[in-house]
This record gives C-alpha cells, structure tokens and sequence, in this order.
C-alpha cells in the first residue's frame, strides 16, 4: 500500500471516531433541549473564551448534523458563587471536569468513568438525585437536605441526602453535632465544727458552715451556718439536696511531726453522681499549710454545668445542660439512642469532652 494510501486511511478512521463521537453526545442532548426548563441556565458568554472554544465547534457540529438546538453553558444554576469541578456540560451524563492537568469530558453514568470527588462515586450523586451538588467543588461539604449533615457524612454514615428523616447518629468518634454554649462553674467550701460531742460518742448532729466562693476560689461574704444530722441534704453549690451526710465518723490522720492523729469527720454522698466515692471532710478550721486535699481541714467543692445545643438531626437547636460526670443520651433518627457523659470541662482550655459508649476514645465538642 502507498504512503499515500495510508494517509488517506488514516483520515478516514479519525474523521468516522468523530463522527461517532459527537453523534453520541448528540444522542444524548435532545431531552435536554426539549424541556426549558433543564437547558442550562447561563449564557455562553459566561464562559472562558478557550472554554468556549472548544467545545462549542463539536457541539456546532453535531447541532447540524442532528438537526438540534443545543448550547453551552454552568451546569450550576445563574447567580451561583460556588466554585465548580463540572462547569460544563453537552447533556446531563456528559460533564467537563479538570483531569490533572488538562480538561476532559467524561460519562457520568460509565462505571469506569473516573470519579468527580475522589471519595464518592458519581452513581452515589445519581442515585440520590444530586446532580447539581455534584458539579460543586465542595459538593462533599454540601447539606443538600439541610439536615445538618453533609453529603459525605451521609455517604460514610449510609443513609439519605436527600432525606431529613434519614441522617447518621449525632456523634461519633470522628465529630460530634453538638456545641457547647455556656459553661457553669459554682464553687464552695464546707467546714465542719471541730470539736462534735464526746470522743467515744457518735453525735446527734453536728454545725457544719458553707461558704460560697468565686470562680477563682477566693471567700465570699455568702456563707451559712447550720446544724446537721445524718441523713440529712446540705444545702451547697444552689443545690438544696445535692449533698446528704452519709455518716460521723473517726479517721486518723498525720501530723506536722510525724505522728498519727484520730480526728473526727463528716462523710458526705454526692446525690447527683452516685458512682462518685464519698467525701470525707475534715473537722476544723482550715490551716495554711495544709494544702493537700487528703489532710486539709474543710473540702473545697466544684460543680461544673455545660449547656449544650444540638446542631443537627430531628432535635437540632434543642438545648440541654449536663453536670460534669453525668450521662446523657441524644436520639438516633431510627429512634434509638446514643449513650453519652459528659467526661471533663478545662475552662482554660475551653475544651469540652465527652465519652460515647462502645467508643474508646473521649470526643471533643466544639465550645462557641
């Protein structure tokens, strides 16, 4: 065969892949244009002119051909600012996309085709009706059914976009949709009277004084003074039965010169947190140089409140105050429920932390 020849043969087998090429996109436009209200919303001039250019020839071409009247344009509706990975498009399976380093067009619908955002595949978007998210750079980022989820939490969770009803538990070990709105912090110090009936005897009752003391510990001039018995609820930290006197007791503790010292003590029970130990508070007054929490006279105390606010789900904005060490639940939309407590609260910090059963790590919940 001659030089020629070839050449000529050549042209012929380029110029019939076009041909089919373009009549498969034209193929795949005629719905588009038949309906107004799916042709693209954006005038052509809203494109790059090198944009325009190379596409507009083939799609001339196949217009002609097929006897259609097909434009350019955003798959994105007009007035969108979103930046956008499939600005372009010939029909709804056949979108632009940046490939590295050049443009291509691919076929959604090809199950080989590559990928828009690189973690979902498009059959995902298609089959959830989330063609025009898809085309978004942050597509991913996207609450396309405003329930406060985005489409990749739904994707990895395995439930609904397009469905508020349907959405994944509130947290996980990855995020929590709950934010911290206040932080509650009271602070007291009980001091129990140091000499309570005879030694061998257990007395009545015995005068305990609660004074309340500000953020950083300092004494205030609120302070309260009163005989209690066992059995009964202390009122301290604005909580007239958080506290209840388990019991009078004898506790030996050492002494400055290396000694042992029986003193009497009063033993407390925190009704709002059972599982927390009893304390044992020290009769007397305080002394300087008694520091440590295990031999110091009187019992300085803390209770620390976190209000929170659901962020998302059935129950988003719904807000609800937990004491640090108690448990609380938050709803599933399958109408189970998730078992939290709230772990820890550092101010300084301002972090939040909770504890999710059956997750090992502790979550940190964003403090606004």
């Amino acid at each position: 065969m001659s030089e020629n020849s070839i050449s000529h043969a050549k042209t012929i087998a380029i110029v019939s892949g076009v041909v089919l090429g373009l009549v498969g996109v034209g193929m795949g436009i005629p719905h588009l244009i038949d309906d107004p209200t799916k042709r693209p919303s954006a005038a052509i001039g809203s494109m790059e002119e090198e944009q325009r250019s190379e596409l507009e020839a083939p799609l001339q071409a196949a217009t002609r051909s097929m006897g259609l009247k097909a434009a350019l344009g955003d798959h994105v509706p007009r007035g969108s600012k979103e930046d956008r990975v499939a600005p372009l498009f010939f029909a709804p399976q056949l979108w632009q996309v940046t490939l590295s380093d050049r443009n291509a067009i691919i076929d959604i619908y090809d199950p080989n085709a590559p990928n828009i955002h690189a973690e979902v595949p498009n059959s995902w978007f298609i089959a959830n009706g989330l063609l025009a998210d898809m085309g978004k750079k942050d597509a991913l980022a996207v609450d396309s059914d405003g329930d406060g989820f985005s489409n990749f939490e739904e994707y990895q969770g395995n439930t609904k976009p397009n469905d508020p009803n349907s959405y994944p538990p509130l947290v996980t070990t990855e995020r929590a949709k709950l934010e911290a709105i206040a932080i509650i912090t009271k602070r007291a110090r009980i001091e129990v009277e140091g000499m309570f009936g005879i030694q061998e005897q257990t007395p009545d009752s015995v005068n305990i004084t609660v004074t309340q003391l500000t953020k950083k510990g300092e004494l205030t001039a609120n302070k309260t003074k009163k005989a209690y018995k066992v059995g009964d609820d202390i009122d301290v930290l604005d909580d007239a039965k958080r506290f209840k006197v388990e019991s009078f007791a004898k506790k030996e503790f050492g002494t400055s010169y290396g000694g042992k010292s029986n003193e009497n003590v009063v033993v407390l029970k925190d009704n709002a947190l059972p599982d927390v130990p009893a304390i044992t508070v020290r009769a007397g007054t305080p002394r300087a140089h008694e520091t440590h929490p295990g031999v110091r006279r009187a019992y300085d105390m803390e209770d620390t409140k976190v209000k929170f606010r659901v962020t998302a789900g059935k129950t988003a904005k719904n807000e609800f105050t937990v004491r640090v060490g108690e448990g609380f639940t938050l709803p599933n939309a399958d109408g189970s429920n998730t078992e939290c407590k709230l772990e820890d609260v550092n101010e300084r910090q301002n972090s939040v932390n909770i504890s999710v059963k059956g997750m090992e790590s502790p979550i940190a919940v964003p403090k606004v």
